[in-house]
Parts: structure tokens; sequence; C-alpha cells
């Protein structure tokens, strides 16, 4: 069981140092070096840490982001879940390439992802597959002493303009060797160790996600699949992330769950989870401590709704204090500041501000909610009289919210 994640990056550079992209590596722990033997899961789990968890913008600063794939990878569902436009994918030197494989590379890079060879070696490529996946990768990393004979055998090609990658540089000697005999780009220990992020795991059970892929697969209606989401801070969150990521998926701010989900579109929805799938440990369970927190986080959400309604708000502002109020607890959850967590997700303007300035009529809201949690008695009473409501209103809504935490929302 893994009850903690970890991931790491090491760069990729230009000939003039500049960083063009951080290529991104599975770890199953703090070590420097990860064994893998499953590559569906290391790359399924790598990306889950890195979208859920660490962050991609904070990983890779808005550069591209490196990572490994097979056959079986890029012929799955989950390929969907990967954005084009921040990701390029290393075709694994251990991938076999057949006719399927090559038309399956054809049909993505139409939908615009790009490719490159994880590891050129002369040995292991006939002339055939060397002509098909040059014509179809954009990049290629390749070792010093094989720069030369590579350039002749590409010389063959036309139409081709590959970036030359020269991977494991550990030496001046290397990099001005390999600088010399034409190589574009380096990486290697001599620039740069695989960094090592890491944080907690606070993923929910597989059960769960395979829970909203059945009732996707059977075209069960929307509210059933939104009741899910709203008991979730963690789905609800990393939804936001996720369709963030997809340039172009959110031209409005997302101001509800039903809007996230809607805006994002089953299939892709369904591309996501099952990502989650593949990377999940069967033998994790939540800490209790996480589940606690949820369900505080689920219980704020339902009191912001009933407040909301009190005050006369209409249902799609009793919406967004909903939302309000499942994303309250998110800074202790994973473990990063409001102000950070709204950089990678298209938030409504008015829940960005009350999560991180604790402003607008939101922002109250949450305020009157610590007051409460606090038992803070004068700012409690202070806060009710500005919105206009009695404390024989505010008790009701408190036993109406605990009525509905038991009782399911």
């Amino acid at each position: 069981m893994e009850s903690s994640i970890y991931i790491a990056k090491q760069p990729i550079l230009q000939a003039e140092g500049e960083v063009f992209a951080y290529e991104l590596f599975y770890r199953c722990t703090d070590s420097s070096h990860t064994s893998v033997d499953d590559n569906m899961y290391a790359t399924a789990r790598m990306l889950v840490n890195t979208l859920n968890y660490i962050g991609l913008y904070s990983l890779v600063d808005g550069k591209y982001a490196y990572i490994k794939v097979d056959k079986q990878i890029l012929m799955s569902n989950i390929i969907n879940s990967i954005a084009p436009s921040h990701f390029i994918l290393e075709i694994l030197e251990t991938t076999t390439i057949d006719e399927e494989l090559l038309r399956r590379i054809d049909k993505l890079k139409k939908e615009g992802y790009i490719f490159a060879l994880n590891h050129y070696d002369r040995d292991a490529m006939n002339i055939h597959l060397f002509k098909e996946i040059m014509q179809r990768v954009s990049y290629v990393k390749i070792y010093s002493t094989d720069i030369i004979e590579f350039k002749e055998r590409l010389s063959i090609l036309h139409d081709t303009d590959i970036t030359l990658i020269a991977e494991k540089i550990e030496s001046d000697t290397e990099f001005k060797e390999a600088k010399n005999q034409g190589a574009d780009m380096f990486q290697g220990y001599f620039f740069c160790k695989p960094e090592l992020f890491g944080k907690d795991n606070i993923e929910p059970p597989s059960s769960l996600l395979m829970l909203i892929i059945y009732l996707l697969e059977s075209e069960a209606k929307l509210e059933r699949i939104i009741d899910i989401f709203n008991t979730s801070p963690y789905l609800t969150l990393n939804l936001l992330k996720f369709i963030h990521m997809h340039n172009g998926f959110a031209q409005n701010k997302i101001a509800s769950i039903e809007q996230a989900l809607i805006v994002i579109g089953r299939e892709k929805l369904q591309s996501w989870l099952e990502l989650m799938v593949y990377a999940s440990d069967s033998e994790h369970k939540q800490e209790p401590f996480v589940q606690e927190l949820q369900n505080h986080a689920c219980h704020r959400a339902i009191l912001m709704s009933i407040l909301a309604r009190q005050i006369g708000m209409d249902d799609a502002n009793i919406h967004v204090a909903y939302m309000v109020g499942l994303l309250s607890m998110s800074e202790v959850i994973f473990q990063s500041a409001f102000e950070e967590i709204v950089k990678e997700v298209d938030l409504d303007n008015h829940i960005a501000d009350a999560l991180v300035n604790k402003s607008g009529h939101f922002g109250e809201l949450l305020q009157l909610l610590s007051a409460i949690e606090h038992n803070d008695s004068y700012r409690t009473t202070a806060i009710i009289a500005h919105l206009g409501m009695s404390q024989h209103e505010l008790n009701e809504c408190l036993i109406q919210s605990y009525k509905e935490g038991t009782t399911g929302h």
C-alpha cells in the first residue's frame, strides 16, 4: 500500500542552457531510482501523482512534460486523459512497432499529440521500422556515441525535422562531444539529477471510481453522478484541475459540480476515472483523518447551501454556496494554500474570492461557519445580524444540516 506518493523530474536543456521540457519519472518510494515491472501502472501512477497531487504547473512551469508510453498505453482509453498541449509521449524502445500501432499514432498526431522515441538503438530496429517510426516522431533520445551513425541513417529520409536529444550526459566532456556531433538538446546527471517530490496519498478507493464508471457506461442520469461528487472534495477539486489542463474545455468559469461534469463530458470523464483505476492500489485504504476532513467538508457544503437558501439566494447561487463549502477544507486535505490551488482550476471568481480572501457573500457565509465551529458567539451574532438572520433561524439551519448529513444529501 502506498501511504505516500512520489514523482521525480529532470530537465531537458537546449544548447544555450534554457529548459525546453521536463521528463517525469515514476517513483514508488523516496529513493532516487525505481524498478518498473508494469509500464501501464507506472505511467498511470505517475500521471495521477502529477495531475491530482503535485500539480502539473508546479512541476513543469509551463514547459512540456515528457512521459514514457508503450503500445498498451497508446492503445488504451487513458490516453484521452493526457492533454496533448502539455505532454510529449516518449515511445519506449522496447515497444513493438506494427501497423496497428502506426495507425494509432497517426490518429493521435491528428489530435495534436507529439511523439518522441525514448532511446534509439541501432541494433534493435531494421530499416523498414526505422523509416516508419521516424516519419512520425519529432524527437529522438540518443547516446552521444550513436549520433553520427543515426544522422547518416536519417539522411536517407526526406521531409523529416527530428530534434536529437543526447541523454545520459554525465560530464562536461560528454556534453561538448554530443554538441559537436550535432545534438540539439541534452539531458543527464551533468546538468541535474532527478528532483523528487512527494505527498500523502489521499485518493478514494477504486470501488468508488468503478461505481462512477459503471454509472457512465449504463447511461445513468447525471444527478446520480453529481451525488457522488457532492460527497468527495478530492474528486471535485481534481476534476476541476483536469478541466483546466485541457485547454479550451472551460470557456466559462466553473460554478457548480453539474457545470463541471457537463463541460468535461462523459467520454473524457470516463478516461480520467479509468486512469485513476489503473493507478490505484487495491490494498489502499483512506486514512481515517482524511475521511473525517472530507466528511467535515461535506457538512460545510450542506450547511452553506441551507444558509444560502435561508438568506434568499436563487438556485444557481445555492449551488455555488455548496461548491464553496465542499472545497473549503482543500487547504488541509491537499496540503496546499488556496492561493496555489486556485491557480490550477477554472473556478468562478466568487468561489475563488470566498476561498482565498473570505470575501463576498459566500466568503461571509464561510466566516459564519468558522465562527460557529470556534464557538465564537460574538462573531456569530455580528455576522447573522449583517445577513439579516435571527439566532432562531440559524439554529433551524444547523438542525437541518445535521439531519441532511445523516440521511445523505
